[in-house]
Order: C-alpha cells, then structure tokens, then sequence
C-alpha cells in the first residue's frame, strides 16, 4: 500500500519546465521480509542500538527538461525506508516498539440520518474535494432546504440553479407546497450564488466574478468531489461517483421522505459503510494525506538543482512514516511483557484518530451502540468502561482484513 501510495499520490512531480517521475520501482524480497520479520536476533540488536527495523526499497528516478524531452539525469535511490513488523505485531523505531491500532473508517458517500436535535440531515462523506464541510438538511420550521457548506448555510435552490437544474425537476422531487416556500427571485438568487462560491472556495475565492462564472466555478468544484459508487447505490439507489445534480436531488428527495416518516434514515454506523484500515492500509494513507507537502519540498530543489541525489531524499517520505508510527493517536508504544496484552493489541480497533472521528466530543449514541453487521466482525463486550465505551473495540476471532 505504502508503493501504490508514492506510484499514485507523490510522482511524478511537476514544475514549469521540469518533471520527476518514477522510472522503476524495485520490490523487496519476500525472504528479506521474512527474515527481518522473525529474526529475533537482529529485533534484540536494534533494540539495544535504538535503531529501526525497515528494508530500503529502491527506484530509479528520471529528471526531465519538459519542453525538449531532454533528460538532465537519471539515478537509482533509496525512494524510503519500509517498515517492516514484527513477528510479534509490532514496528520497531529508534529501539522502542509500537503496535499499531485498527481504524474504522466511515466509507464516502451521501448518509441521510435523524440527528439527537430531531433534525435530519444528508452528510457528504468524500473521498476527495471534502475541504468544505457538505450536508444538506431541512430547516424544520421555516420548511427551508439547506445545503451546509463549512459554517455557512446558503438556500439548496440556489445551488440547484447554479447547477442548471431546471424548476421542473425540483418540483417533480420536492412538491409543489415545498417548492414554492423554497424558491427565490432572480436578484435574490444571485447574491446566493456568490455565497455558495465564496463559501466553496473560501480564501481561493476570485472577487468580482459575474454571476456565469461563479456558476462555472460551482459546478468545477463539484466535478472534483469523489463519492463511492457502491454507498451511494444503496444509501440513494443509483450509483454516483462524485456529486452530481441528480445526486443532490435524489438526496433531497431522501430527505423530505425521512423528515416525513416515509422513509427509514441509513444505518451510518453499519459495518456495510465502513472499511476496517489495518496498519498497512494507514501508512499508505498516511502518504496519501502528505503528498501536497511531501512534492513542494521536492518542488523547491527541483529548477534550482540538476542531480536527482541533490533534488530527492528518502527522508521526504521516512519522515511522515515514522512520525506516524510513533506519535500518532493510532499507535501505541509497547513494553512486550504480557502475552495476552500483546495478543489484545494486534485486533484493537478504533473509530477515532487521523482520518477517522476527530474527538471523543462529536461520538453520537449510535456510534457507540451495537449493530447487528458486528455479528461475528467485531466483539461487543471488549470495550473500555470509560468516555471509549462502544468507540475502542476488538475484531472478533480468526477475522481477517482484506
């Protein structure tokens, strides 16, 4: 996962005039692994000299002119250092061993539930283009849609109109009773729109834009959302892989039904709409969610320097991975002198950390009840007599992460 992840999210890497990109990428031996993994005589030695247990995984790097196509040079590097666990579930850094815990992650898509307030609400989980904070939800005493973008909640007609959906089609989903307490006039509509932009793109935000533009601007921001076709088949009974008109009006549609008791709101915390990230699924995330920062690092070296050894390091990417692994909420560092605790370890599972709930504050009673797509997944009764109650649970015996 760590290789798909710098293949995909960090090369190649761009300026102007120049490009860096991946020529080869080596794989690790499988006995290496093995060996590094089970040498017990080799994990006591880099205890005692506090160093880490990784294997280098090794590439060849091509810099290129991009007008010309000339390459200015070509090398073979140590790209990162893998880590590589234990066989006994364990990484181990600078001497000190640390287990890494399990994290269930809510998959993307569009969930309509009924909040603790009684409200209910369709939230935009994305898979990217998720910056801004997306729900739609119904305003239950003026019967207002709303369509939330960050801390703003500007009318859902108005976002509708900035997609070019037609009052028609908003009147055939929302009745007409709905529709006409939603409407709005054509010099009202604008100002809207221009909330709907600047509350999408925030800071990025061009001022002085015509009313066409902002609009174009909408539906661009809207074409870069991701949603996971296999959620949205079941939560809106069409597949959608990025927000869509239809998305949104199917998704309204959803939401007067629920409001109106003629529909049942999604079961969120079902283990249907989750993906259980074992350790190396959250390294290679880890990369993912460092790429931006990762190529402007490499960005800076690469007009100004002509050697690929001047320009890149393995210490670029050593870096998040190992801060991830032995600073994160999702690792834990381990003493290994309890066999059962240390058995425990390896099927903790988690909803908070990166990537995952943010704080113990914003955990709802469903998130902590027990469903019934745990059967046989998760073991309901191990769990932590505290504020994690329902939060921090174990995977049920001999289940296994694909």
């Amino acid at each position: 996962m760590i290789r798909d992840a710098v293949d995909k999210s960090i090369f190649p890497i761009e300026t102007n005039d120049r490009i860096l990109y991946i020529e080869s990428m080596d794989k690790i031996n499988k006995s290496e692994v093995y060996d590094a993994s089970f040498n017990v005589k080799n994990h006591l030695d880099a205890k005692l000299k506090g160093r880490d247990l990784t294997l280098p995984v090794k590439a060849t790097l091509v810099l290129k002119e991009k007008a010309t196509g000339k390459i200015i040079d070509r090398a073979k590097v140590t790209l990162l250092d893998q880590p590589i666990m234990t066989n006994r579930g364990t990484f181990l850094y600078g001497g000190n061993d640390y287990h890494m815990v399990n994290q269930l992650r809510l998959k993307p898509g569009i969930y309509t539930r009924i909040k603790d307030n009684g409200e209910v609400e369709s939230f935009f989980n994305l898979s990217k283009g998720g910056t801004a904070g997306l729900a739609m939800w119904l305003d239950p005493e003026s019967s207002k849609l709303k369509f939330k973008i960050g801390g703003q909640n500007p009318s859902l007609y108005a976002v509708m109109k900035a997609l070019d959906v037609s009052d028609a089609e908003l009147k055939n989903k929302w009745g007409q009773e709905l529709f006409d307490v939603n409407k709005m006039q054509p010099e009202k509509l604008s100002g809207e729109i221009s909330k709907i932009y600047e509350s999408l793109y925030r800071s990025k935000a061009e001022p002085g834009l015509d009313t066409d533009t902002q609009k174009s601007e909408i539906k661009k921001f809207f074409e870069n959302t991701g949603l996971s076709e296999d959620t949205t088949k079941i939560t809106l009974g069409q597949a959608f892989d990025k927000i869509t008109p239809e998305a949104l009006l199917r998704t309204s549609d959803k939401l007067i039904k629920v409001s109106k008791q003629e529909s049942e709101p999604d079961e969120r915390d079902s283990l249907v709409f989750k993906n259980i990230m074992a350790v190396e699924d959250l390294l290679g995330a880890r990369v993912s969610a460092k790429s931006r920062e990762i190529q402007n690092k490499i960005k800076n070296n690469l007009n100004s320097k002509d050697s690929i050894r001047d320009i890149y390091t393995k210490e670029f990417l050593n870096k998040p991975l190992r801060s991830f692994l032995t600073q994160s909420s999702l690792s834990t560092s381990s003493d290994q002198t309890n066999p059962i605790a240390m058995a425990n370890a390896l099927t903790r599972t988690t909803l908070l950390g990166e990537g995952g709930i943010s704080s113990l504050d914003i955990v709802t009673t469903g998130m902590r009840a027990v469903s019934n797509s745990h059967m046989g997944a998760l073991d309901p009764s191990q769990t932590p007599e505290s504020k994690r109650i329902g939060v921090n649970l174990n995977l049920a015996k001999a289940v296994e992460v694909s």
